[in-house]
């Protein structure tokens, strides 16, 4: 051996230090060393993915541990499945946080007659009638404006219109109505509970909204009426009312006739084919 190393036998024949000495001392180091990487260890899983753990919990074994270390990520458990109520909602099964199921929306279809007393015809001569004809067009020195009224008070407190048509049968027409007036259209307003004469000219939430006519097609005529409804429906109003007329409105200036004639409420003519609001609604 080189003078810079000792020997085996140097540490025998010295007198401080004995081999068994030696050999204690090392084993305890040792023991210092694996004490001092344990601490090393679990100080630096502190700042590691799995600091959520508790640190006091003495029950993770190390083998746990490194378990968890060699996944790179913590699987997730299943969402919980959706089961489907009798109404129609959906809930989820066994979750607590999950909210009340809703009752699902019921859609109903109901068909409204109009009130006979409001319906007729109102001329511009300050004439007309009620329990007859629904008349519209133009005649010898007068032009005629017809009228028709629903009760709509049956519709539920917050129901929601999702549709709804005003339907009114065309019987006859005499002389060139459609090619004298164009297109019969028709205006929204309230004439309240009689019709009269003022309700001629009365003022209208909306003037020609939409045509009910083009033709003198003996039928049924029929437009969307949706939007006023619900309007009258959210004025909590008792009754939906709509006024005809032709889109030119000139008086004859003979004897001649010019109108087109719709069955009333009160089956005028016997057709049967009374004027109807079919309503789409729905309710929580």
């Amino acid at each position: 051996m080189s003078d810079n190393f000792l020997s085996i036998e140097d540490l025998k024949g010295s007198g401080g230090w004995s081999f068994t000495k030696f050999a204690a001392m090392a084993i305890v180091l040792l023991a210092l060393s694996s004490v001092i990487a344990v601490i090393s260890y679990n100080l630096g899983s502190l700042n590691s993915p799995l600091s959520g753990f508790n640190s006091t919990d003495s029950t993770l074994a190390t083998s746990d541990v490194a378990s968890i270390n060699t996944q790179d990520k913590i699987a997730v458990s299943p969402a919980p499945s959706v089961i489907e109520s009798e109404s129609g909602a959906e809930g989820t099964l066994n979750d607590p946080l999950s909210p009340t199921p809703t009752r699902a929306q019921q859609s109903r279809t109901i068909t409204m007659d109009a009130v006979p007393e409001l319906d007729g015809y109102r001329n511009s001569t300050g004439t007309g009638k009620r329990l007859a004809e629904i008349r519209v067009g133009m005649g010898p020195g007068l032009v005629s404006r017809g009228f028709v009224s629903f009760p709509i008070d049956s519709l539920p407190r917050g129901s929601f219109i999702k549709n709804a048509t005003l339907r009114l049968y065309q019987v006859e027409t005499d002389g060139n109505p459609y090619q004298k007036g164009g297109d019969i259209v028709i205006d929204h307003l309230s004439y309240g509970t009689t019709l009269d004469e003022i309700d001629y000219a009365a003022p209208s939430f909306l003037y020609s909204f939409a045509t009910l006519s083009d033709n003198p097609n003996i039928q049924y005529k029929e437009v969307d009426v949706t939007a006023q409804l619900r309007d009258d429906h959210r004025n909590a109003k008792s009754t939906t009312q709509f006024r005809l007329h032709f889109e030119v409105e000139i008086a004859n200036d003979d004897d001649s006739f010019d109108f087109a004639y719709f069955e009333s409420a009160e089956n005028h003519y016997g057709t049967g084919n009374t004027p109807e609001l079919v309503v789409e609604y729905s309710i929580n």
